[in-house]
């Protein structure tokens, strides 16, 4: 690999008082290529120090972590799964970004001419190196995730489900699990709207940032309802963006009971116990 002493594109210089550190875009690259086929992408770091920093860039494969969603964790060959960051090549491993700059790293992705059709991962890893000589191993930096897609067989099979984890909730909103299980042999998006019934008549919206279901995973969302705990059922709805279009999963019915109940059912049964009390010794005399 080539290695660059300064910024790997032009970049146009950042205010003064924007904050200080860095940040690297985007978290994810989404690609489709054919077998054999050959593309490059970009990675944009933002320097918003006054001084220089120095950046390493590597590349590795990924693969799902485990059944429940975990989403990836890094692979080699040996782990007996497709290395598709031997296909990843950054054009630089070291780079060097100028005070307050926006400078681009770029990077070849070409997948062999054998690649199996379905998704592959990859990620490209960019460590800031330490300032002063001698320091210990390289400082957190960020994993920029490739989502890959090879042409030719994708089976794209995603079910949704929803459920609360407790059918009845004392004392506070009930928790819902929104569940989204990927049958098919590429990543899902998972984005959408879920809505609560909050009382009657009256709907909650709460938003679904987007993640990712990979191939035979199952990825789990815990939700909230919110609001007060009112004694009636609680009914949840959600939609699911997907490659196909939408996954709808739900309703699903939770019922809620109050703390006041309780304590109004306490004091009923009590006092019920100490009227029939008096009542019965009343009657014996």
């Amino acid at each position: 690999m080539l290695v660059a002493a300064g910024p790997v594109a032009s970049a146009a210089t950042i205010a003064e008082g924007e904050g200080d550190g860095y940040v690297i875009s985007p978290v994810a690259i989404e690609a489709t290529l054919e077998p054999g086929g050959e593309r490059t992408e970009r990675i944009r770091i933002r320097n918003l120090e006054d001084a220089p920093l120095e950046f390493t860039v590597t590349a590795s494969g990924a693969a799902p972590d485990g059944r429940v969603g975990g989403g990836l964790f890094p692979v080699s060959e040996q782990d007996g799964v497709v290395d598709a960051g031997a296909w990843v090549e950054p054009m630089v491993d070291r780079v060097t970004i100028p005070p307050r700059t926006v400078s681009w790293i770029e990077v070849r992705i070409a997948p062999p001419a054998n690649a199996t059709p379905g998704g592959h991962y990859a990620a490209v890893g960019i460590d800031l190196v330490p300032v002063e000589e001698g320091s210990a191993g390289l400082t957190v930096g960020a994993w920029v995730l490739l989502l890959l897609t090879i042409e030719g067989e994708v089976v794209s099979d995603a079910v949704a489900r929803l459920e609360p984890t407790r059918r009845l909730s004392i004392g506070g909103p009930p928790q819902w699990r929104l569940l989204v299980e990927n049958r098919g042999n590429v990543h899902q998006p998972v984005q959408g709207v879920v809505e609560v019934a909050v009382r009657p008549g009256g709907v909650r919206e709460l938003e679904v940032a987007r993640q990712w279901a990979f191939p035979g995973q199952e990825r789990v969302f815990e939700v909230g309802s919110g609001g007060e705990a009112r004694p009636l059922p609680r009914r949840i709805r959600a939609s699911y963006a997907s490659r196909d279009g939408s996954l709808e999963a739900g309703p699903a019915t939770a019922w809620v009971i109050p703390w006041w109940s309780i304590l109004f059912l306490g004091a009923l049964v009590v006092t019920t116990i100490v009227t029939g009390t008096k009542y019965f010794r009343g009657s014996c005399r």
